[in-house]
Formats: C-alpha cells, sequence, structure tokens
C-alpha cells in the first residue's frame, strides 16, 4: 500500500514539473530610443471581446403568476457552453432569487433568445443580468 503512495507522488510531482516547465516564448521587450507608446485606438484594438453579449432584456409578469426576464445575447465565438446569470430584486434591492439560463453548441454571430425563470412569490421591482464568466 505504501508503494501506491509513493508512486502516486511520483507521478503527480512529474505532471507538476512538466506543467511548470513550458518554454518562454515571449517576446523581447526591451525598449529603444525610438520607442513610440502605444495609442489608445491601439490598446483599444487589443482588448479582448466578451465571449457572449447581451444585447437587450426586461423584466416580465407572467401571465399565471412569477417573473421571468427575458432577452437576447449574442456570441462573439464558438461556444460549448454559454450562461446568463440573473438576479431577481424587490423593490428596496433585496436578492429575492438567482436563477440562470444557458445553452450549448453556439456558433460566432449566432443569436440567442434567453428566459430566466424567476421567484413566483414576492414582489420583483428590479433586476440585474450578466453573462456568465463560465462561457466557453
Amino acid at each position: 500500500m505504501k508503494k501506491i503512495y509513493i508512486a502516486f507522488g511520483v507521478i503527480l510531482l512529474a505532471l507538476l514539473v512538466i506543467g511548470c516547465s513550458g518554454s518562454n516564448n515571449a517576446s523581447d521587450n526591451s525598449k529603444s530610443d525610438n520607442a513610440q507608446p502605444a495609442t489608445t485606438e491601439q490598446a483599444v484594438q487589443t482588448e479582448e471581446q466578451p465571449a457572449l453579449t447581451i444585447l437587450d432584456s426586461k423584466l416580465v409578469k407572467e401571465e399565471y403568476g412569477g417573473y421571468s426576464i427575458t432577452g437576447t445575447a449574442k456570441a462573439n465565438k464558438d461556444l460549448g457552453y454559454a450562461q446568463v446569470d440573473a438576479q431577481f430584486k424587490d423593490a428596496n434591492g433585496v436578492i429575492l432569487q438567482s436563477s440562470l439560463a444557458n445553452v450549448q453548441n453556439l456558433k460566432t454571430g449566432d443569436m440567442w433568445s434567453f428566459k430566466v425563470i424567476g421567484p413566483f412569490e414576492g414582489n420583483v421591482g428590479n433586476y440585474s443580468i450578466a453573462a456568465s464568466k463560465s462561457c466557453f
């Protein structure tokens, strides 16, 4: 039994060493006297766009009671999984419920009509919604 633990430890250590010893492909960042600082326009172009953008959303009082949030989101890259997270709040900003809606296999440019189901009790006066950071 002791040999199994030792073998497992050696394998784990080897994987850790291999994972931490990748090659450094970073370019040389040394500056010369003629180097110009990057302009704001160049910096904006290098910022990455979010994987999923929420285009619109609205709070809906359901016909048979309860609340939901409906909206549209757009995939900015191919996504195997996408999710929007919502919080339903009362008039004082107290969170009544947190919910989510998700979808699989969006392609770049796909539009997704989502619906987040909310609470059946309480008076929802406001909400917040965001694309989840776990979109991949």
